[in-house]
């Protein structure tokens, strides 16, 4: 049984004013970006096994006259997948016969096909009352309980139901899951290792398990695990994807895109794996490729954000700063509320010195997160290259307040020291500083583009 299949996807963060995604190295005036990874795993229960299951005959009793006449049928239509004519002969077999268990276990299944876990949920109770030791029964419970995000009593369903049945792997599997979505990792491994032990061939136990290991960052076990899966399943696709995934953490590139290689041969149509992918070819230096891999996730997913992101970095790294600043356009479209988005445009406009709108972009960044002390950095730093002191001097004593980065608190103090001394006192640069601009002020600027931009220039540069 594929009780879940996990999908893990590079999602963004920016933190720190750093625009380096390929090094992941934060600095002042660069944005960041930094893969994470996000499972979504959806439940896909089994129909119930043949020692429970009543199998429908081609035809039926030309009058339907016995609950078991009805449950038969209604076991017909579910598997037709007509739900609505299952639901209704097995109302029809509890009317006949109010203490049949297996009818409300079957409808309770058909109301699970349909997301309906509240009756569900009612339907397993009823039959747990008339049969308290069929160990299916508290399994699929569990099944409802997970898929409506109640945990606990998930847990509680699947423990009951290994009382009843110890060597039932798909119940430790499937605790194991829950005990994963509460962040219990250890107790999540623990399961699945009883799970494997009990079906060594237990393709998905494996997967789960690399999972857990991932996000407790033992990458070498996680790869281990999936390269199990492999074995077991070589055509699986999401497995070529995770272990591409923890490749990647490990610094292995190519082994990371020859496994996203693999993916996209088998699932040609997922746009996280060419996402992916351009992660990796963009962490390699191979930034055609990288971008190359970012069209396709978008031309698959055209609502694709983070491609779009990872897109305009990627233009930033060719100095294409029209390019850059065009994808930007396209996250903050799609995700008007995407600080990062805000703050790298202004970053990409004041490179241009088109400094009012970098100015109007930090303003965005900031009022969706009035904390974003780089953003107070660079808007402080726009205003000063525009002479607008007073402006300047309060964003860096917001540096201040909100930064508790050595270095950035220490780029706003020698800007307020600078700011707070007479233009004719003849002040010399701290060694922070990188340029000397045309009208005799001092840069901090920490990349070459955009410097002195509104001083008219740059006069010499003080760092290499």
């Amino acid at each position: 049984m594929k009780q879940i299949a996990s999908v893990l996807v590079f999602l963004l963060v920016v933190g720190c004013g750093a625009k380096d995604m390929p090094t992941l190295v934060p600095s002042l005036s660069l944005p960041t970006s930094a893969p994470t990874q996000a499972p979504t795993r959806t439940s896909v229960p089994t129909w119930t096994p043949a020692a429970t299951r009543v199998v429908a005959e081609s035809t039926f009793p030309p009058a339907m006259e016995t609950a078991e006449d009805f449950h038969s049928r209604g076991v017909a239509y579910h598997d037709q997948g007509d739900y609505t004519h299952a639901i209704a002969d097995y109302d029809q077999a509890i009317a006949l016969q109010p203490d049949y268990a297996l009818a409300y276990f079957s409808r309770g299944f058909t109301y699970y096909d349909q997301k309906d876990y509240t009756h569900a949920i009612a339907d397993y109770d009823q039959a747990i009352a008339l049969q308290p030791d069929i160990f299916l029964t508290y399994f699929y419970r569990g099944l409802a309980y997970y898929d409506r995000g109640d945990l606990d009593r998930a847990i509680a369903d699947y423990n009951q139901a290994i009382i009843l049945q110890p060597d039932y792997a798909d119940a430790y599997n499937n605790r194991g899951n829950a005990y994963y979505d509460q962040g219990d990792y250890n107790r999540a491994i623990a399961d699945y290792d009883q799970a494997i032990a009990l079906q060594p061939d237990y393709a998905d136990a494996y997967n789960n398990r690399g999972i857990a290991y991932y996000d407790q960052g033992d990458y070498n076990r996680a790869i281990a695990d999936y390269d199990q899966v492999i074995t077991l399943q070589p055509d699986d696709a999401l497995a070529y994807f995770n272990r591409g995934l923890a490749y990647y953490e490990l610094g292995d590139y190519n082994r990371a895109i020859a496994d996203y290689d693999q993916a996209i041969a088998l699932q040609p149509d997922d746009a996280k794996a060419y996402y992916n992918r351009g992660v990796a070819y963009h962490d390699r230096g191979d930034l055609d490729h990288a971008i190359a891999d970012y069209d396709q996730a978008i031309a698959l997913q055209p609502d694709y954000a983070d491609a779009y992101f990872n897109r305009g970095l990627a233009y930033y790294d060719l100095g294409d700063l029209d390019q850059e600043i065009a994808n930007y356009d396209q996250v903050i479209a799609l995700q008007p509320d995407d600080v990062s988005a805000y703050y790298n445009r202004g970053l990409a406009y004041y490179e241009r010195g088109d400094l009012d709108r970098a100015i109007a972009d930090y303003d965005q960044a900031i009022a969706l997160q009035p904390d974003y002390a780089d953003a107070y950095f660079e808007r402080g730093f726009a205003y000063y290259e525009l002479d607008i002191l007073d402006h300047a001097t309060t964003d860096f004593q917001k540096v201040l307040e909100f930064s508790n980065d050595s270095e950035l608190r220490q780029l706003a103090e020698e800007g307020l020291r600078l700011l707070s001394l007479p233009p004719s006192s003849g002040a010399s640069p701290s060694s922070g500083a990188t340029a000397i601009c045309k009208d005799g002020t001092f840069s901090y600027s920490l990349t070459r583009r955009g410097t002195c931009s509104g001083h008219g220039g740059v006069s010499q540069w003080l760092q290499p």
